[in-house]
C-alpha cells in the first residue's frame, strides 16, 4: 500500500506537513501551521458516543482525509502525516495510537428520526471501519453512510482541525458542538443535563454540583476556546420556577478574529498556501482544483499567482461579478496585470494617467459579457418559478462555496432571505449564475 499514489488534496496536505517540519523543525505541531487545515463536517457527525480526546483527534484526522475524496472504497495515508493531523507527532507509543483507533471503531454516530407514518427509526453507524498500520502507512475504511455525509452534507460546520488540536477534552467537544450554532448566533435554552451529556460529564460524580460543573467545564474551557480559536462563546443561565437551582443554559456564539490561533488571511500567502487561496479565497470547487493541477506543466504557481493578482485588482476596482469563474478563465488564458494596472495597484496614479486607459483584451470583454448574460438569464428564470421551487433553489444556493464566501463578505447570515439577496449586487449575481447552471442541468437531463 505504501507505493499507492496520493490523491491531489492529500498530496497538498502532505507537502504542507513536510514544509512546516522543514521550516520550524521535525517536532512542530499542527497548531503551528501557517495555513488552515480543516473540512466541512456534517452536523449529523458531531453527535457521537463518548470518546477520549486522542480518539476525537484521530477520527477527525481520518475524516479530513475521507472528505477530500469521499468515493474511495478504502484510504491509505502516511503514518507521520496522520500523527501530525491528530497531534500525536511527538509520541512513539504505538500501543496508545492503536487503542485510540480501536476506540474509533467501537464508537458510533446515532440518528433517530420519525418516518412518514410517525414510526421511530434509529440507526447507529461505527465511526471507523477496518484499520491497519503497516509500512509507515495507515490503511482504513469508512462506512458508506458516513462518506455520503462527508461528500455532500446538507448542514455542516467548517471544523478547523488545526485549532481544535490545541484544545483540551471538554473544550474540544464544546468547540465542535457550539460551532454548529455559529450561523444562528447562539442556541435556544438547553437543559443543564443535556449540556452535561454533550461533554460526557453526566457520569462524573465530582461534576454533579452545578457550581463545580460551571467552574471546571464551562468557564475554564470556554475561556480556552475564546483565547485560542475563531469562536467566541458567552452564556447565560436561568433557574427552575420557584427555585434557585440552575435549570437551563443559553449560549451566544460569534466569530472571533482575536483568537491566538486565527490566521491572518489578509497577508500574502506563500506558495504552499495556493490551495487555501483558491478554495477559501475564490471558492473554487474540487473539480476546478483538479482541473488546474492535472495540467501543472501549463498551470504553474507563477501563472496561477499572476492570475490571482489580476482578479484581486479587478475585483477591487469593480467590474468582476464572479471572481471564481473569472480566475479560472484568467489562468486558462494566461492573463496577468498590465504595466498600467500594476502601477495603479501600487498607487502610482500619475504614470497611469500619463499612459492613458489600459486596453482590456477582447476575450476578457466577451467573457464578462457572457457572465452578465448568464446572471440576467438566471434571474429571469428564478422570477418565473413557483414559491416551492424557489425555496428548493435557494436551499441549493446556500450550499455553494462561492455563495457562502460572498455572504461572509456581505456580512449577512449564511441563509439570507430572498429579499436580502436581491438587495445586494454580489449575492444577486451568485443567485443568477446558480439558477442558470441549475436550469441548464435540468434541461440536459
Amino acid at each position: 500500500m505504501s507505493n499507492l499514489p496520493k490523491n491531489i488534496p492529500e498530496q497538498l496536505g502532505f507537502d504542507l506537513f513536510n514544509a512546516v517540519r522543514e521550516e520550524l523543525g521535525p517536532g512542530t505541531s499542527i497548531t503551528e501551521s501557517t495555513r488552515e487545515i480543516g473540512y466541512s463536517k456534517s452536523n449529523v457527525l458531531v453527535d457521537v458516543t463518548p470518546m477520549s480526546l486522542v480518539a476525537r483527534r484521530a477520527i477527525n484526522a481520518l475524516w479530513l482525509t475521507v472528505s477530500e475524496n469521499p468515493d474511495l472504497p478504502h484510504y491509505d495515508i502516511d503514518l507521520g502525516y496522520f500523527k501530525w493531523l491528530a497531534k500525536f507527532e511527538t509520541s512513539n507509543n504505538v500501543g496508545h495510537l492503536k487503542k485510540a483507533l480501536r476506540e474509533c471503531q467501537s464508537s458510533s454516530v446515532q440518528v433517530s428520526v420519525d418516518d412518514q407514518d410517525g414510526e421511530p427509526q434509529w440507526v447507529s453507524v461505527p465511526l471507523l471501519g477496518s484499520v491497519g498500520i503497516a509500512g509507515g502507512r495507515v490503511v482504513f475504511k469508512v462506512d458508506e453512510m458516513i462518506r455520503r455525509q462527508l461528500k455532500d452534507p446538507k448542514r455542516f460546520t467548517y471544523l478547523s482541525v488545526r485549532m481544535a488540536a490545541a484544545l483540551s477534552q471538554y473544550a474540544y467537544i464544546l468547540y465542535e458542538r457550539l460551532g454548529t450554532f455559529r450561523f444562528k448566533g447562539g442556541t435556544d435554552w438547553i437543559p443543564v443535563e443535556e449540556v452535561r451529556k454533550w461533554v460526557n460529564a453526566d457520569t462524573v460524580k465530582s461534576l454533579t454540583e452545578y457550581k463545580q460543573f460551571k467552574r471546571l467545564v464551562l468557564d475554564k474551557n470556554i475561556a480556552q476556546i475564546n483565547e485560542l480559536t475563531d469562536l467566541y462563546i458567552e452564556y447565560e443561565t436561568k433557574t427552575s420556577p420557584g427555585s434557585r437551582r440552575v435549570a437551563a443554559i443559553r449560549f451566544k456564539v460569534r466569530d472571533n478574529a482575536e483568537g491566538k490561533l486565527v490566521l491572518d488571511f489578509a497577508q500574502p500567502h506563500e506558495l504552499k498556501d495556493l490551495y487555501e487561496t483558491l478554495v477559501k479565497g475564490f471558492g473554487l470547487s474540487k473539480k476546478q482544483i483538479n482541473e488546474l493541477i492535472s495540467n501543472r506543466e501549463v498551470n504553474t504557481d507563477e501563472r496561477i499567482r499572476a492570475a490571482i493578482d489580476l482578479v484581486k485588482y479587478r475585483v477591487k476596482v469593480g467590474g468582476v461579478k464572479s471572481p471564481g469563474a473569472y480566475l479560472m478563465r484568467a489562468i486558462k488564458e494566461g492573463w496577468s496585470l498590465s504595466e498600467m494596472e500594476r502601477e495603479a495597484a501600487k498607487g502610482n496614479v500619475a504614470l497611469v494617467v500619463a499612459a492613458g486607459e489600459p486596453k482590456v483584451p477582447a476575450a476578457e470583454i466577451e467573457f464578462s459579457r457572457n457572465i452578465e448574460k448568464s446572471i440576467e438569464d438566471g434571474l429571469a428564470i428564478f422570477e418565473g418559478l413557483d414559491d416551492g421551487t424557489r425555496l428548493q433553489v435557494l436551499d441549493g444556493l446556500y450550499r455553494e462555496q462561492t455563495f457562502q464566501l460572498a455572504a461572509r463578505r456581505q456580512k449577512v447570515k449564511a441563509r439570507p432571505e430572498e429579499a436580502a439577496i436581491m438587495a445586494r449586487k454580489a449575492l444577486k449575481a451568485e443567485l443568477g449564475q446558480y439558477v442558470k447552471r441549475w436550469s441548464d442541468e435540468r434541461q440536459a437531463a
